[in-house]
Order: C-alpha cells, then sequence, then structure tokens
C-alpha cells in the first residue's frame, strides 16, 4: 500500500463526530459524516449555497430542491445500538 492509500484508509476509518443534514423538498435527508466540526460546517457551506436550485435526484430522477443544512453532533454511542427481540420459550 503506498502513502496516499495508508492516508484515504486512516482518514476513512477515523471516528466521526458530527455530521451535516441536507433535508430536501421531497421530504428525504441526506448526511454527509465527518471527524470534526469545521469539516461538517466546510460541508454545510457549499450545501447551502444549492438551496433553492432544482437538480434531478438520482434515486428517483425527479426535479428536486434543497431547502435547508444543518450541522450536528454524532451521539457518542450512536452506531452501537444494540437491537434485542424476544426469545420464543417451548
Amino acid at each position: 500500500m503506498n502513502r496516499i492509500e495508508e492516508i484515504i484508509a486512516t482518514r476513512s476509518s477515523a471516528p466521526k463526530a458530527f455530521r451535516a443534514v441536507t433535508t430536501y423538498d421531497n421530504g428525504t435527508e441526506r448526511m454527509h459524516e465527518t471527524e470534526t466540526e469545521s469539516q461538517a460546517q466546510n460541508w454545510a457551506i457549499g450545501e447551502r449555497q444549492k438551496i433553492g436550485i432544482p437538480f434531478v435526484d438520482r434515486d428517483s430522477g425527479e426535479p428536486v430542491m434543497r431547502v435547508s443544512v444543518t450541522v450536528e453532533a454524532i451521539p457518542r454511542w450512536s452506531g452501537y445500538a444494540a437491537v434485542f427481540e424476544p426469545q420464543d420459550s417451548e
């Protein structure tokens, strides 16, 4: 693995602490998770510049518009929620 691949792998595996959430006029939301609040704010700046400009959604093929962008902290244990289902006793 060369140096660039090592850097990319390290950054990709780093824990994410903030996210920029973009809301669209059709009700969908997309999230971009980052390591720092500054990174999330930078992403949000680019997304906010596109608010009100229609574009074609890749998933649906329909025209949509961004309506809001927020930056929020990711709850510390959000990725570790356990789901327990009751076991049938016989």
